[in-house]
C-alpha cells in the first residue's frame, strides 16, 4: 500500500511540475496559457499587445501541441523553459521561451553586444531582420527605430530634419529566448545610450481621418492568423494578414491626415485595394475612384473626420552615436 501510495503522490508531483498556466515569451511569439489537466487555453502572438486564441491546445506530460491559425506549435518542456517549433506549410520557425517573470531582471535590458555606426548604404533602402538573438538593421533612420521602438507614427515624432535623412548600421546581440517585448525594451536602451535620445509624451488634439465600419457593413472577411505581409504600389495596395490598427497605419501615407483605427475590429484580414492615384485620371480599365470611394466600395469601410488626442513624442537625439562597447 505504501508503495502504490508513493507512486500516486509522485505522479502527482510530476504534474504539478509540468503547470505551464501563464505568460511565456520568447523569439517571436508571446504566449499566455492556461492548463486544466490535459486540457491547454490560453492566446499567442508576436507581443503581449497582439495577442489572437490558440486551437486544440493539449498537455501530454512534458508535451505541448496547439495551433494558432495556420501554425502548429509542437513543443516540450525543457528544464525551466519550453522548446520546440511552429509549424506553417514547409516553414519551421524554432520555437524557445521562458516565463515572463524569468525574463525581468528589475532594471533596463540591454544588448548583449551592440554595433551601431553611420551607413553608406544611400539610396539603397533599409532594412530591419530579427532573426534568433539577433537584430540587423541596414540604411534605417533614427524616426524608424524611434518608430519600432515605441510603436508610433511619423507623424507623431517631432524634431530636427536629420532624423529621417541620416543613416545607420546596427548589428545587435541579445539571448535567444528574448521575445519581442524584452527586444523593443532593449532598442529603446540603446537609443539613449549610443544617441542620448530622451523622449516627452504629451497629448495633441489633431483632425485626423477615424477609419470605421460604413453603413452596408465590412466587405472583407477575417483571415486565420500566419505570417503576414502589406505591399504598397502607385493606387493599389495588397495586405494579407493585417489588423485595422496596422492598415489604418498604411493608408495614413495615401491622404492628407493621421487614420487612427476606430473600427472596434480585432482580427486580421486580407484584402486588395485599388484607387486612382491621381484624382483627375481617367482609365478605361483601371480604376478610376478616389482612394476614400474605393475604402467604402471595396473594403466597405469609411474615412470620417474626426478630432482625436494624440500621443505626441518630443525628443532630443544626438546625430553622432557614441562609440561601440
Amino acid at each position: 500500500m505504501r508503495i502504490v501510495f508513493l507512486g500516486i503522490f509522485a505522479c502527482f508531483l510530476a504534474l504539478a511540475e509540468t503547470d505551464v498556466t501563464g505568460k511565456w515569451a520568447g523569439g517571436q511569439f508571446t504566449l499566455n496559457l492556461k492548463q486544466d489537466g490535459t486540457k491547454l487555453t490560453g492566446t499567442a502572438g508576436p507581443m503581449s499587445s497582439e495577442q489572437y486564441p490558440i486551437q486544440d491546445g493539449v498537455i501530454d506530460g512534458d508535451h505541448l501541441t496547439f495551433h494558432l491559425g495556420t501554425f502548429q506549435f509542437d513543443l516540450h518542456i525543457e528544464g525551466a523553459g519550453i522548446k520546440g517549433q511552429a509549424k506553417m506549410g514547409e516553414q519551421n520557425v524554432p520555437v524557445i521561451l521562458e516565463r515572463v517573470e524569468a525574463l525581468q531582471t528589475g532594471g533596463p535590458l540591454s544588448f548583449e553586444v551592440a554595433s551601431v555606426k553611420h551607413s553608406s548604404a544611400e539610396g539603397r533602402g533599409s532594412n530591419m531582420r530579427l532573426d534568433p538573438g539577433r537584430l540587423t538593421c541596414s540604411g534605417v533612420t533614427i524616426k524608424a527605430l524611434i518608430r519600432r521602438a515605441y510603436s508610433v507614427q511619423d507623424y507623431q515624432i517631432s524634431g530636427p530634419d536629420w532624423l529621417d535623412s541620416e543613416r545607420y548600421e546596427i548589428t545587435a546581440k541579445f539571448p535567444v529566448k528574448y521575445g519581442v517585448d524584452q527586444i523593443v525594451q532593449m532598442l529603446q536602451n540603446l537609443l539613449a545610450e549610443r544617441f542620448k535620445l530622451t523622449i516627452r509624451r504629451e497629448k495633441k488634439d489633431m483632425t485626423v481621418y477615424g477609419l470605421v465600419v460604413g453603413k452596408g457593413g465590412l466587405k472583407i472577411h477575417e483571415a486565420e492568423v500566419g505570417n503576414g505581409s502589406t505591399s504598397m504600389n502607385r493606387g493599389k495596395m495588397n495586405a494579407q494578414r493585417i489588423n485595422m490598427v496596422h492598415l489604418a497605419e498604411v493608408l495614413s501615407g495615401q491622404v492628407d491626415r493621421p487614420i487612427v483605427d476606430m473600427t472596434g475590429l480585432t482580427g486580421l484580414y486580407s484584402m486588395t485595394l485599388e484607387w486612382a492615384p491621381d484624382a483627375n485620371a481617367v482609365s478605361e480599365n483601371g480604376p478610376t475612384a478616389d482612394i476614400y470611394t474605393a475604402i467604402q466600395q471595396q473594403l466597405g469601410l469609411k474615412l470620417e473626420v474626426r478630432k482625436a488626442p494624440i500621443d505626441m513624442l518630443v525628443e532630443h537625439a544626438e546625430k553622432n552615436p557614441t562609440e561601440n562597447l
